[in-house]
C-alpha cells in the first residue's frame, strides 16, 4: 500500500497483465509537459488520441 512507480515512458513499452485476481487496483497517470520524445531511429513521437479531461465530481 502506498507504492509509487515512476519511469521515463518516452523509451518504455509496457502492458498491464491482468494477474491481480479479485484485488482492487487503482492506476493514476500523470503526463509531464515538455520536449517531444525522439525514438532511437530519430523519429519524433506522435499522439494518436488525446485523453479526455476527467468529468467534474458532483458535490
Amino acid at each position: 500500500v502506498g507504492d509509487v512507480a515512476i519511469w521515463d515512458n518516452r523509451a518504455t513499452q509496457h502492458y498491464a497483465v491482468n494477474d491481480y485476481g479479485d484485488q482492487h487496483r487503482v492506476v493514476r497517470r500523470a503526463t509531464v509537459d515538455g520536449d517531444v520524445p525522439i525514438g532511437v531511429d530519430g523519429r519524433r513521437s506522435i499522439t494518436r488520441v488525446k485523453a479526455a479531461k476527467p468529468a467534474a465530481k458532483a458535490a
